[in-house]
């Protein structure tokens, strides 16, 4: 048991302190750039990433103290870690969504971003129905419903991640394509830990790893808020007048 407690347990517990610090200070700088700004466009992401690190630090929190107190890494509460996960995992699509929607608008010749105008109703359907499969196996006995709700919703994310890189390479914003460039990044690493969790979940040993890349994305998320504080001050009589909106 110490062995395991060396090896195991305090690491993951120390890799969740570190994703806490990470995205607490990117929500500081996220709420200060949202307070400080007059640019829409950067405000609008500003408040989104401080709700998502603030959401993503309820559930990463529950993971890794729960891996940390109980030998075989289970939750306290299965289904209030699933509610906990569902929080940020909306907050992440939407946010795919908005930003996708203002890369496309910072582009003077509003060039779609792979097919984002006509499919991403489509994005945000395919999204809502996986939603409901993954968490409907708690109420009704659904065969696969895990399985399939989580292909769905992972679908989707990878499909933003794909949009998120091509958008990257579009906008000529240099702080909108930084700030771009580390929400696929995050997405990635996001990406990574929900299939290693996956594998958790199904009897596995992995919180380890699910860990180490949930502590990258809380890095990535630290980035993205640190890409939006402007180097100098920006004042609104600098900006354009057809500057978009959140």
């Amino acid at each position: 048991m110490s062995s395991e407690i060396i090896t195991s347990s305090i690491p993951v517990f120390g890799l969740t302190v570190f994703f806490d610090v990470f995205v607490f200070y990117a929500a500081y700088l996220s709420a200060s750039v949202w307070q400080g700004l007059v640019v829409p466009i950067y405000r609008g992401r500003a408040i989104w990433l401080a709700a998502i690190c603030l959401l993503a630090s309820l559930a990463i929190t529950e993971y890794g103290v729960s891996a940390t107190l109980t030998p075989d890494y289970s939750s306290f509460l299965p289904a209030l870690r699933e509610f906990l996960y569902l929080l940020p995992l909306v907050a992440i699509l939407i946010w795919i969504d908005r930003t996708m929607n203002a890369v496309i608008r910072l582009d003077y010749l509003r060039r779609d971003v792979l097919f984002w105008r006509r499919l991403h109703y489509v994005y945000g359907l395919i999204a809502v129905i996986g939603i409901m499969i993954y968490y409907a196996r708690y109420v009704f006995a659904i065969p696969d419903a895990m399985t399939v709700g989580f292909a769905l919703i992972f679908s989707q994310l990878i499909y933003g991640m794909l949009a998120l890189a091509r958008g990257a390479t579009v906008t000529k914003d240099l702080i909108f394509k930084s700030h771009v460039k580390w929400f696929g990044l995050f997405l990635l690493a996001f990406i990574a830990a929900g299939f290693i969790y996956q594998l958790t979940y199904s009897g596995g040993s992995f919180v380890l790893p699910d860990m180490l890349c949930f502590t990258a994305s809380g890095y990535c998320l630290f980035r993205m808020s640190k890409s939006l504080v402007p180097s100098g001050k920006l004042s609104s009589n600098e900006l354009p007048a057809s500057t978009p909106g959140p």
